[in-house]
Parts: C-alpha cells; sequence; structure tokens
C-alpha cells in the first residue's frame, strides 16, 4: 500500500506474532482516497482499546484535513457473549499516511477493514461483513430535531422520564422504536456537529431507513 517511515513498530511484531489483515482494496470515492492519503505527523498509542483508538484517528483526521470534514470510521463489534479477548493496541508511529496507520492498527488488533465511499469499516476479530452495506445521509438542519419534538416532547435522541427529567436516547433507539432491525453487527451514528447519519446494516433494513427519513425530512 504506502510507504512510510516506521518508527517502533507494533511490539507484537517484535516477539515474532505475524496477524493477518483481510483488506478490501481501495476502491473508495476520490475524496475518502485522498483523506487515506494524508500524513499524520505522530500517533502513539500504548496497551489502548480499538474504540480507543478509533475516535482518536478520527479526530486526527479531522484535525489534518484542509476542509476540517476528516474520515468517517466505523467500528463493527462482535455480539456480547464473543467480545472476550479483545486484542489491546500498542503502536508509535511518526509521519505515516492516514490509510497505512489504519492498516497497522487492525494488524495490531487482529481486525479487518474495507474502504467503502464515505467510510472505513473496521471489523473486530471473528465479524464478518459481507451482507453489509455502510450509507451516509445527509439530515437537514433541525429534521430530526423537530420531528423528534412532535413525537416525544424533546430534542433528538432525547426522551423524559418518570420524572420528568430528559434521558439521552441514542439513533439505534430511535430507529428501532421506527420498526428499523438491528442484527449483529450493525450500526447507526447520528453527527449533529456535521449533520449526517451514518448506517451500517443489510441493504433491507437501510431501505427502512430512507423511507423512515423520506418520510420526516420532507
Amino acid at each position: 500500500m504506502y510507504r512510510t517511515e516506521p518508527v517502533n513498530v507494533i511490539r507484537s511484531f517484535a516477539a515474532g506474532i505475524f496477524i493477518c489483515c483481510f483488506a478490501s482494496p481501495l476502491f473508495a470515492a476520490d475524496s475518502v482516497r485522498n483523506k487515506l492519503r494524508m500524513k499524520i505527523p505522530k500517533i502513539s498509542f500504548e496497551n489502548a482499546s480499538l474504540d480507543t483508538v478509533i475516535a482518536e484517528l478520527k479526530e486526527l483526521s479531522q484535525t489534518h484535513d484542509p476542509d476540517r470534514e476528516g474520515i468517517n470510521i466505523v467500528h463493527v463489534k462482535p455480539d456480547a457473549g464473543n467480545a472476550a479477548g479483545a486484542r489491546l493496541v500498542t503502536l508509535e508511529f511518526n509521519n505515516i499516511p492516514l490509510g497505512e496507520a489504519i492498516r497497522y492498527v487492525c494488524l495490531a488488533a487482529k481486525a479487518s477493514y474495507k474502504v467503502e465511499e464515505h467510510a472505513v469499516i473496521i471489523a473486530s476479530g471473528g465479524v464478518r461483513m459481507n451482507n453489509m452495506q455502510t450509507r451516509v445521509y445527509p439530515i437537514a438542519v433541525g429534521c430530526l430535531d423537530q420531528i423528534a419534538t412532535r413525537s416525544s416532547g424533546g430534542g433528538i435522541g432525547d426522551d423524559t422520564d418518570e420524572g420528568g427529567g430528559r434521558r439521552r436516547t441514542t439513533a439505534r433507539d430511535y430507529f428501532e422504536n421506527k420498526g428499523v432491525n438491528f442484527p449483529a453487527n450493525a450500526k447507526i451514528d447520528y453527527d449533529g456537529r456535521s449533520g449526517k447519519l451514518f448506517a451500517t446494516n443489510t441493504v433491507e433494513n437501510l431501505r427502512r431507513i430512507e423511507r423512515i427519513l423520506n418520510q420526516l425530512c420532507d
């Protein structure tokens, strides 16, 4: 893939452990492919969870992206009963392309990844993504807020508890209440800052999400 300047390569390699990572070719839209080439001055993790690493990579991609958009990275996790034994990530690099960093993270975490048109999907070990797709839906400002207000009396992702206070409801809860199924490895996230909804699910369930959005935001 990319050539970089390795510094303190993943410690597990030093122990003679080779981890296989199955990666999709970078047949993504130009915007994602170009952003994967951006160089990150420094990346350093020690015994970090994959969630922590992904969150940091997303933040770094926004910081070093001239457009300040960054790349959406979706983590597909195993079922709770199969989550034991997750590998921690220890690595350090200087001046490395983001795409190369993601590849090394997958190697360290015994994960796999694929690049789609609008996002990079990272799947923990043992997770299969073949029947899943990820789509990104631009949401008009206030669209979901207004709908949630009409249906529940709160803002998007808000609900009211028995004491009259507000409690947070996730995007998944919101769409499950609308009849969307979320099988194993499915995921949905709403980024209010960018106004985008990121959904990883089967084609059938993605169509359900689209129908709901068309009804709500027309």
